[in-house]
């Protein structure tokens, strides 16, 4: 199906792009390298359309280029295995639909067919590609649009008209984070999230509050369509499917759905989490903590052994979060006995040489080791020891093997793993919880029937 332009309702989109094998006609096409200023380019009309596996690409027709074939070839055949590629080799583009609307893509890795000495063809795909339009509201806004099936509680009731009737269900849910307000609507083919403000969003809002539907459901959950209304203008970003693994993944997250704590805890534990990562991420990058999360739950969709390998070094990562104070009456004795045993080395002649190296040595006496952190978590009633001791079962049994006949086979080493794992993924989310100041319900995977629990606990044991 071709089309002169995307349109502006968000339904609409998500048809559009529901439909596949759509053609945007584009009258001009410019593609244009990372270098020189952008000097070198190829321009023509085109097309850019959505293929049957959600991924866009583009085609141009190119009838002006100032590239020279031979010299870009010989440059991309430099380009060496193992190395990363440089920036100057890739593309980006702009294209003028037949609407008039103006699109943009970036990292683009082009294909061309010199064939025809008048005409290049080129050809592509595009990981996302940005619609600039007129701004259509006064205030801040952003929507975020997911096409697959997330999992998150509804706690209003709304509206819905169609020609045939109309009906109330529970879709919506409304709530504040950050300063910004939020309405969270599940439709029958994707769950739009809409953030409003009188302000300006934070930076990179869209990445944080994908980070915290992420860590709210532990699904690897990425929006295909975001439209943000900011000073100036609209843009509307339309992103490939990322054709991710949708498999079942043993980690499971931090509040099981449909259960009571889901509908009361899980927007309360959204809130803080956005919260944290806002204030605690500098520019463009991956929050610290989603980036430990994310890698437990890339690991939880192999192996059991490799999922609870995956979900140990992510706990490794998440314990240097915690704040555990330091006694200042220990310190002071760590000094003395620091103080003593140089004095005593320095005293003797033939000793002097190992004298800075055990000073050094001595110096990681003040460290805080990460079992100390996890295990003041536990006596302030913030994690179980028993979580702790089934982490640090995995750690070393994993991560510092040894040979040992009596190594657990068949079934009785899947139930004891499992049952780690499971241990693991509590004290992870503990973690978490201590850090972003969680004091509401929470699933205990580590008991079975998986009941609902109240943070912080009542008890360092269960």
């Amino acid at each position: 199906m071709n089309i002169r332009r995307i349109p502006t309702d968000i339904a609409e989109i998500v048809d559009f792009i529901a439909e596949k094998n759509v053609y945007i006609n584009c009258t001009k096409i410019r593609l244009f390298r990372n270098k020189n200023n952008n000097a070198e380019f190829f321009e023509g009309p085109g097309f850019i359309r959505c293929d049957d596996d959600g991924k866009y690409l583009f085609q141009v027709f190119s009838t002006h280029t100032n590239v020279d074939e031979i010299a870009l070839s010989q440059e991309w055949m430099g380009v060496k295995s193992g190395e990363m590629i440089p920036e100057g080799v890739f593309f980006s583009l702009t294209a003028r639909s037949m609407g008039g609307e103006l699109f943009l893509a970036t990292d683009i890795f082009p294909k061309f067919d010199w064939a025809d000495g008048s005409i290049v063809f080129a050809i592509g795909g595009l990981r996302k590609l940005d619609l600039i339009a007129e701004k259509l509201s006064d205030r801040y806004s952003m929507d975020l649009v997911y096409m697959d099936d997330v999992k998150v509680p509804s706690i209003e009731m709304s509206k819905i008209v169609t020609p045939d009737m109309e009906r109330h269900v529970r879709n919506t849910s409304r709530f504040e984070a950050v300063g910004v307000k939020f309405l969270i609507r599940k439709y029958e083919n994707y769950l739009l999230i809409r953030a409003i403000s009188d302000e300006q969003l934070p930076d990179h809002f869209e990445m944080r509050v994908s980070e915290a539907i992420r860590f709210l459901t532990a699904m690897p959950h990425r929006p295909r369509i975001v439209i943000e209304e900011g000073d100036t203008e609209r843009r509307v970003t339309l992103y490939s499917d990322p054709q991710m693994y949708r498999g079942r993944r043993m980690m499971y997250p931090p509040v099981c759905p449909y259960t009571e704590a889901w509908h009361n805890s899980a927007w309360p534990l959204f809130v803080p989490y956005l919260d944290y990562t806002v204030n605690s991420t500098k520019g463009s990058a991956v929050n610290y903590s989603s980036y430990h999360l994310d890698n437990a739950l890339e690991a939880s969709q192999a192996s059991l052994d490799a999922a609870a390998i995956g979900m140990s070094v992510a706990i490794e990562g998440l314990a240097s979060l915690v704040q555990k104070p330091f006694d200042k009456n220990q310190r002071e004795h760590l000094e003395k006995l620091r103080d003593s045993i140089v004095s005593h080395i320095d005293g003797h002649c033939e000793l002097r040489i190992y004298k800075d190296r055990i000073d050094n040595l001595l110096g990681m006496l003040f460290n805080t080791r990460v079992q100390d952190k996890v295990y003041y978590l536990a006596n302030v009633h913030k994690a179980y020891a028993s979580d702790i001791r089934a982490w640090s079962d995995v750690r070393n049994k994993f991560v510092h093997p040894k040979y040992s006949k009596s190594y657990y086979k068949g079934a009785r080493k899947v139930h004891i793993t499992l049952a780690q794992y499971y241990r693991e993924t509590v004290l992870m989310y503990h973690i978490i919880f201590s850090v972003i100041g969680f004091t509401e319900s929470f699933t205990d995977y580590a008991t079975p029937n998986f009941p609902s629990r109240n943070y912080p606990l009542t008890s360092s044991e269960r």
